[in-house]
C-alpha cells in the first residue's frame, strides 16, 4: 500500500513502467538478500557474545564481495570528476548501513529473524517517505500521501496482531 498503490495513484493510466516487473523482483530478492544477512548477523553477533562483532565480520564479508566486484567493473575505480563533484554527505552511505547491521544484530536474537525484518522495513519505508517529502539527499521530492499513511498504519496493526498470536 505504502510502496506499490501510491505509486499508482501517481501514475493516472495505471499502467507500468518498462521493464518494472524485472525491477520488481530484483527489489524481491535484494529483499530476501537483507532478511537473510539480518538472521545471519544476528546469530552470529550472539554466537561472538556482541553484536557489534557480528556486524564487523558482516562487513569484512561485505568488503571482500564489494572489492572483487570493484576488480572487475569496466571502469576505473574512483571517477575523479565524481568524487569532487559529490556533496560532503555522499560518502557517508556506509554509516547509516552499518547501524542499521548492528542494531539488526541486536533485534534479531531477542525478537527473530521474521519481527526483526518486518521492523527493518517499517523503518525502511518510513524513512524513505520522509526523504521524499523533503528531497534530502538530491532525491526526488514528492510529497507524502494518504495511501503511504495508510500502508504504513497497516504494517503497524500487523505487528501488532503478530505480537498478539
Amino acid at each position: 500500500m505504502a510502496v506499490v498503490l501510491s505509486a499508482r495513484l501517481e501514475n493516472k493510466t495505471g499502467s507500468t513502467q518498462s521493464g518494472s516487473v524485472f525491477w520488481h523482483v530484483w527489489g524481491i530478492l535484494t529483499g530476501m538478500f537483507a532478511s537473510f544477512q539480518q538472521a545471519i548477523t544476528g546469530h552470529l553477533g550472539h554466537l561472538l557474545g556482541a553484536p557489534v562483532d557480528g556486524a564487523f565480520v558482516s562487513f569484512v564479508g561485505a568488503l571482500i564481495l564489494l572489492t572483487i566486484l570493484v576488480a572487475f567493473k569496466e571502469r576505473p575505480f574512483f571517477n575523479r570528476d565524481g568524487m569532487k563533484a559529490a556533496p560532503w554527505w555522499a560518502f557517508l552511505g556506509g554509516i547509516p548501513g552499518s547501524l542499521f547491521v548492528f542494531f539488526i544484530g541486536i533485534v534479531v536474537p531477542v525478537l527473530g529473524p521474521g519481527m526483526g525484518a518486518i521492523l527493518g522495513l517499517m523503518g525502511m519505508l518510513i524513512g524513505t517517505i520522509i526523504v521524499q517529502q523533503f528531497g534530502w539527499y538530491q532525491s526526488v521530492k514528492k510529497r507524502v500521501n494518504y495511501m503511504q499513511i495508510l500502508g504504513i498504519v497497516v504494517m503497524v496493526a500487523g505487528v501488532a496482531l503478530i505480537q498478539l498470536v
